[in-house]
C-alpha cells in the first residue's frame, strides 16, 4: 500500500479486523449506485471515500430545486444539470485515486444486463417499484448481492438480497414484495413525503453493507429487513424467507428478462389524456382526488365538486360518479392519476376522462 493511501485511510486501518487487506479489497472492488438521489448521494460519497476503487453512478434525472434538502450532493448552481455527471465530478474532486463512471440514463431492460455485469456489488437507491423489480431480475440471473434502501415519509429499511443463507436459498426483492398489479402507484417521496436525513441515515448504511459485503468484515444484513422510524428511533428487525412462488415470477434467462415488460420511469404506461388547471374551461367538471386521506386535506374550489375517491377503492366505489360526468383525476404528482384515469376510462367505462398534469404541486392556488 502506498504511503498516501495510509495516510489517507489510517483511521479506518486501525480498527480491529480491518487491515490493509481489507482496504486493498476496496481498491480492487467495484459498486454500481442505482439513483443518484437522496439514497444514492450519501451512499456514494461514503463509498468514495472509503476508496472502493470502481464506482458507477446511473441516474437520467436533472437536479431541481426540490432535491435539495436531502440530495447532499448537490446545490443550486447544480440545478437543471445531470445527477450522475455532477456526482462524478464532486466525488473525483473528493478522492482523485478512485475511478467515477457516470450514467446518465435511466435502467432499462435494455441496458441493465450490460451494465450490472461490470460490477461487484449494486446499491437499489431507486425510487420506484419497477426499478427495483428489475434490478432485483437482473442481479439474481447475475448473481450480485443487492443492497437495497428504501423510504417512506419518517421510515427508512434496509437488507441485502442475492446472498447466500446458512438457512437456505438467497432471497430477493420478491421475496418481500411480491410483484403488485398496480406497483406504479405507490406513494413516493413527491407525494407522501420525506424527512430530509432520512435518506442520508439509510444511504450510509447502504455504503455500509457493501464495505461488508467487499471485505468480509462484519456481518451482512441478509435474510433480514431493519427498519426504523426516526420519529421515535424505535427499530425492528424482520426475517425475509425465500419464497419459491415470488422467485418464479422472475424472468428465468436474459431471452425472458428482455421480453418482460417493467413500466419503468422512461417508459410511460399506457397513453392517458392529460390537462392543466388553466385548461379546463368554463365546462361542469368532477374532480377526483385519489390522494389518502394522511396526504392531504381536499382543496376548496369555487364552482368545481372536488371528491375524495382513494385509488384502491375505484373500483369499489365506481357507483358514486355519473357516467355522463366529465371527470378530472388528480393525486399530489399528477402520477397515480395517470393510472386511476386509464382505469376509470377502460375498465369503468367514463368517457370524458383526464388527468391532471403536475398533479395539486402544479395547482398553487388550490393547495389551501
Amino acid at each position: 500500500m502506498a504511503t498516501n493511501d495510509f495516510f489517507r485511510y489510517q483511521r479506518q486501518l486501525k480498527l480491529d479486523g480491518f487491515d490493509q487487506l481489507a482496504q486493498q479489497k476496496l481498491q480492487h472492488a467495484s459498486v454500481l449506485v442505482i439513483g443518484v438521489g437522496g439514497l444514492g448521494c450519501p451512499a456514494a460519497v461514503y463509498l468514495t471515500a472509503a476508496g472502493v476503487g470502481t464506482i458507477g453512478l446511473l441516474d437520467g434525472d436533472r437536479v431541481e430545486l426540490t432535491n435539495l434538502h436531502r440530495q447532499v450532493l448537490f446545490d443550486e448552481a447544480d440545478i437543471g444539470c445531470s445527477k450522475a455527471l455532477v456526482a462524478q465530478t464532486k466525488l473525483q474532486q473528493k478522492n482523485s485515486q478512485l475511478t467515477l463512471v457516470a450514467y446518465d440514463e435511466w435502467l432499462t431492460t435494455e441496458n441493465a444486463a450490460s451494465v450490472i455485469s461490470s460490477y461487484d456489488v449494486v446499491l437499489d437507491c431507486s425510487d420506484n417499484l419497477p426499478t427495483r423489480y428489475l434490478i432485483s431480475d437482473v442481479c439474481r440471473l447475475l448473481g450480485k448481492p443487492v443492497v437495497y434502501g428504501a423510504l417512506h415519509r419518517y421510515q427508512g429499511q434496509l437488507t441485502v438480497f442475492n446472498v447466500p443463507l446458512a438457512t437456505g436459498n438467497p432471497v430477493t426483492y420478491r421475496c418481500l414484495f411480491p410483484e403488485s398489479v398496480e406497483n406504479s402507484v405507490i406513494p413516493s417521496c413527491i407525494d407522501a413525503g420525506v424527512l430530509g436525513v432520512l435518506p442520508g441515515t439509510i444511504g450510509t448504511l447502504q455504503a455500509n453493507e457493501a464495505i461488508k459485503l467487499i471485505t468480509g468484515v462484519g456481518e451482512v444484513l441478509a435474510g433480514k429487513l431493519w427498519v426504523i422510524d426516526l420519529r421515535t428511533l424505535e427499530t425492528e428487525m424482520i426475517s425475509i424467507f425465500h419464497d419459491p412462488q415470488s422467485a418464479a415470477a422472475a424472468p428465468p434467462d436474459f431471452f425472458h428478462l428482455r421480453t418482460k415488460h417493467y413500466a419503468l420511469p422512461c417508459l410511460s404506461v399506457a397513453p392517458v389524456s392529460e390537462m392543466t388547471w388553466e385548461e379546463l374551461g368554463a365546462r361542469k367538471w368532477i374532480v377526483v382526488d385519489v390522494r389518502e386521506e394522511y396526504e392531504a386535506q381536499l382543496p376548496t374550489i369555487e364552482s368545481i365538486p372536488v371528491m375524495r375517491l382513494p385509488f384502491d377503492d375505484l373500483r369499489k366505489q365506481k357507483t358514486m360518479l355519473p357516467l355522463d360526468a366529465a371527470l378530472l383525476v388528480a393525486c399530489q404528482s399528477g402520477l397515480r392519476s395517470k393510472v386511476a384515469a386509464r382505469i376509470l376510462k377502460e375498465e369503468l367505462g367514463y368517457e370524458e376522462v383526464f388527468s391532471l398534469k403536475g398533479g395539486w404541486n402544479a395547482v398553487h392556488n388550490c393547495t389551501k
